[in-house]
């Protein structure tokens, strides 16, 4: 009987440690909205999560910077990023490579794990169930297969909107979910290479209800450094969790593929009211693609930013098409507005 007990504690941590990534994972997908709340929330001053240094030399380190370009007869969106130094017009390096080097979290199992057989740990039995959940539906990257013809690999650039002092969360993604992207970028008010994040300045202040702004000035600094490089881009805030390998086998999948080259219209595309304008771009190899949640804003249909979304390079392409027709190019889209609703604003650009 105390084999058997022993056996049954050992298979119970074998369990919990395989488990106890993804619950930091978990962790780091709650909202947090106000400071009452963030104060309530103690897992990011655990060891594992070391503070963000703000004032690390290697924020200055010219390897990470790519390159400088002439901001002279330049202004907002187009100012590229700032140098700690000062410098405008920074190219940044957005490959993972950059990204601090993460503990390894077998290090803390008694952290996440429970102490005894008849308890769950910290998450709970909810949170337990949904742990197991995620873990039975991740893919496996040597089994996944494409139904297309295509074996290259997609390339995924994510984008992340955070400010500096989030930059806990915008920590906990970089070392989590986000070095699972191809390329990380975190559009921010301060640099930070280790978490990945940079000083994009946009127009207006730093704040929640300029957010048009900032992210104005991101998807256009995105669209001129970095649109050949990558296959997709998603963008969301710095307190949302992404399960990658899912939305990398989504976008290599057959669904997707025929949406960009075989002219296929979805659920929505083929409703009566927007079939007619969805052909119009029907025909175009690769198509120009939208992903996100459908809503409807004063009666026009938009996508929810929440969750995030995500724009194919066809897509990312038309900021800068439309450049032909000045009335209709990105930059003059709407440049003055302070509004938080940025969602809002990039699906009636495309809509």
């Amino acid at each position: 009987k105390e084999r058997g007990m022993r056996q049954s504690t050992l298979s119970w941590l074998k369990v919990c440690l395989s488990l106890a990534s993804l619950f930091q994972f978990l962790l780091m997908i709650i909202s947090v909205n106000d400071t009452t709340e963030q104060n309530n929330l103690k897992v990011l001053d655990h060891p594992f999560y070391p503070s963000v240094s703000k004032n690390s030399s290697d924020n200055k380190n010219n390897d990470w910077w790519r390159s400088q370009f002439d901001t002279t007869h330049l202004s907002h969106p187009h100012l590229g990023a700032r140098h700690p130094n000062g410098t405008l017009g920074m190219v940044i390096d957005p490959t993972v490579h950059r990204l601090r080097q993460v503990l390894p979290e077998t290090k803390f199992p008694s952290y996440i794990c429970p102490t005894n057989t008849s308890s769950f740990g910290i998450e709970g039995e909810g949170g337990n169930a949904v742990l197991q959940k995620i873990k039975n539906r991740l893919p496996k990257r040597d089994e996944k297969k494409n139904d297309h013809d295509s074996k290259k690999k997609k390339k995924l650039l994510c984008m992340i909107y955070t400010v500096s002092s989030q930059h806990d969360n915008m920590a906990a993604i970089a070392d989590t979910w986000g070095r699972q992207c191809d390329g990380l970028l975190g559009a921010s008010n301060v640099t930070d290479h280790s978490i990945g994040a940079m000083d994009l300045p946009h127009k207006g202040e730093e704040s929640y209800k300029n957010m048009w702004q900032k992210i104005r000035t991101f998807w256009l600094y995105v669209h001129e450094h970095y649109r050949e490089e990558y296959d997709y881009f998603y963008i969301c805030g710095d307190d949302t969790y992404v399960v990658v390998e899912n939305l990398r086998a989504y976008v290599e999948g057959a669904e997707v593929h025929r949406l960009e080259n075989d002219g296929y219209l979805d659920i929505i595309s083929r409703a009566t009211r927007y079939r007619r304008r969805a052909k119009k771009t029907a025909s175009l190899r690769p198509r120009p693609l939208i992903f996100g949640t459908p809503m409807y804003f004063k009666g026009k249909l938009r996508f929810a930013g929440g969750g995030g979304y995500l724009l194919n390079q066809a897509a990312l392409r038309m900021f800068g098409d439309m450049n032909k027709n000045e009335s209709k190019s990105f930059e003059m889209y709407h440049p003055n507005i302070t509004d938080s609703r940025e969602d809002v604003y990039v699906a009636g650009y495309f809509v």
